[in-house]
């Protein structure tokens, strides 16, 4: 208990000492009886401090459960994320367009998909991948003239694609999207390498989401 809360208390049982002794004293019940009534506003006046101290206390607790609880999610999801960035091979063939890959991170990117939007179409490769942790598309000790392993050959007109899925505007014109081994899903802007954006379970649909529905 603060000096603060002490000398509340000492000051309601001062006035109701007070008023029970003017009331039997003298004849000013009145004053007595105002006296013996505000002793105990005051000590509602500290329940209520009490109260509010335990609700802020509370509060803080739940806060800070929840920062640990993000905290240890993310570093799970760390873990077990891949990062998907972009070769140094690039090119074309008579199928559609072609891209290597590189998994950086430290998990699987599963069923991973490219899509790129060119020329008023959207190009993807018709059968998800599995790209392990580590591993690269085409292999690094692949001839520098082989094929590209990686063929965008699936092909539907870009009008109704919005943006955010994947743009004809540079850089945002090629995207990877996977799910990790937690469940997560994620985006990946490849030309910029920037970290990917998580769609987890319990979040809403991003405005990404339709991608993966590209089969």
């Amino acid at each position: 208990m603060s000096k603060a809360e002490r000398l509340l208390l000492a000051s309601a049982l001062l006035l109701a000492a007070v008023g029970i002794t003017v009331g039997s004293l003298t004849t000013q019940s009145a004053l007595a009886g105002g006296l013996i009534a505000l002793a105990p506003v005051l000590v509602i006046g500290y329940q209520s401090v009490q109260t509010r101290r335990a609700v802020d206390a509370a509060r803080d607790d739940a806060a800070a459960s929840r920062q640990l609880a993000l905290e240890a999610q993310r570093d799970r999801e760390l873990a077990v994320q891949p990062f998907v960035t972009l070769g140094d091979r690039s090119g074309a063939t008579p199928h559609g367009p072609t891209v290597s890959l590189r998994n950086i991170g430290r998990g699987p990117a599963i069923q991973l998909r490219v899509l790129q939007r060119r020329a008023g179409a959207i190009f993807w490769n018709a059968d998800a991948i599995l790209l392990a942790s580590g591993e690269t598309l085409p292999d690094a000790n692949s001839p520098l003239d082989g094929p590209p392993l990686l063929v965008l050959s699936n092909q539907r007109g870009a009008a109704g694609v919005r943006d955010y899925v994947v743009s004809e505007t540079s850089p945002h014109d090629l995207a990877a999207y996977c799910l990790d081994q937690l469940g997560n899903r994620l985006r990946f802007n490849l030309r910029t390498g920037d970290p990917p954006e998580i769609w987890r379970a319990s979040d809403q649909p991003p405005e990404w989401s339709e991608a993966f529905g590209y089969r």
